[in-house]
């Protein structure tokens, strides 16, 4: 007869179990950064105040994203889009600028981490803007002001003349984020990471236990259903902050799931608003022991198959042209 299955591992005793509290905050967008920070930090002091451990912004919320959007309706090839698209650009900040310097000062002065998406502004080698576009960034500080990572998006929306003009991260970063309770790992996507399974499971592959998104779009039920299977397949807490309605077509509803599914806030109606989702760090990881998930992944009998997400060549049916002909995710 075969040996006896070995016994179950043991569930992980925290000594500090604690809950994780974010705060989604959906709001309207502004008309220049420093409207955008004005209307931001009243949000973290009332984020703070409501007892969240973090607060998570919308999508590139440093300029407003949304509201920047200058050339939907102007033809592609004419140049009045490229020239949109560059002054879009220019609305960049260093990481040393005012924008992630205020927020990591409120952050400190109110006991609170931020994650806090920005267009940032990155030189490169030849210390030229020009030659080295920005990122779409989601910076996150912890309750000491002390930045804790910076994650670029890696799939950027080539369909966007503006967002075609960011460089792609190329890593999913993810940082252990000291709060009240106790210490977690934290990791982020942006918007349309989500929609690719690769970039939560990476994400868990490095030990995130909670996911922080901020989003940019008009959001509808498979794109949510989407989120939640992100938290289920990779047993972690998803978190996505998304613009109020406005001019743009952002819609909010934004959401938080725990990692058995259950809505943790929202879906959030259109309007502006702060949601809080408390998410239970002990359960996760006391889950996380018998879920199957990672632990029955087979990557040597896959490997052949996962060589496929790395080719640059694809399928005729699954080859695009971004908005200025380049084919589309080619370049990594």
């Amino acid at each position: 007869p075969p040996p006896p299955p070995p016994p179950p591992p043991a569930v992980l005793q925290d000594d500090n179990p604690f809950v994780v509290t974010v705060a989604l905050l959906q709001m309207t967008a502004c008309k220049n950064g420093t409207e955008c920070l004005a209307v931001v930090e009243a949000q973290i002091r009332a984020a703070a105040a409501a007892g969240a451990d973090v607060a998570l912004t919308p999508e590139m919320w440093s300029m407003g994203y949304s509201s920047q959007w200058t050339s939907s309706n102007v033809p592609l090839g004419n140049p009045q889009m490229l020239h949109d698209a560059f002054r879009w650009t220019e609305l960049s900040e260093p990481l040393d600028g005012p924008y992630v310097t205020r927020i990591a000062s409120i952050a400190k002065e109110v006991g609170i981490a931020v994650a806090a998406g920005m267009q940032r502004r990155d030189d490169g080698p030849a210390n030229n803007p020009f030659l080295w576009p920005p990122h779409n960034s989601v910076v996150l500080v912890d309750r000491e002001g002390k930045l804790v990572y910076v994650y670029d998006k890696v799939h950027t929306c080539d369909w966007s003349a503006e967002e075609a003009l960011t460089t792609p991260g190329r890593l999913w970063h993810t940082g252990v984020l000291a709060t009240r309770g106790g210490n977690v790992t934290v990791g982020s996507m942006i918007c349309a990471d989500r929609e690719f399974p690769e970039s939560a499971r990476t994400l868990a592959l490095n030990g995130a236990e909670l996911i922080l998104t901020p989003n940019a779009c008009g959001l509808v039920d498979s794109q949510l259903n989407q989120f939640r299977t992100r938290a289920v397949e990779n047993v972690l807490g998803v978190a996505m902050t998304n613009y109020a309605q406005s001019q743009s077509c952002c819609n909010g509803r934004s959401v938080a799931y725990g990692h058995t599914g259950a809505a943790l806030a929202g879906p959030a109606t259109s309007e502006a608003q702060l949601l809080l989702a408390k998410f239970d760090v002990t359960a996760i990881r006391q889950a996380r022991t018998s879920a199957a998930g990672q632990a029955m992944l087979r990557p040597l009998k896959t490997l052949a198959e996962r060589s496929k997400l790395c080719e640059l060549h694809r399928r005729p049916e699954f080859m695009r042209s971004n908005v200025y002909g380049r084919v589309a995710g080619s370049v990594v």
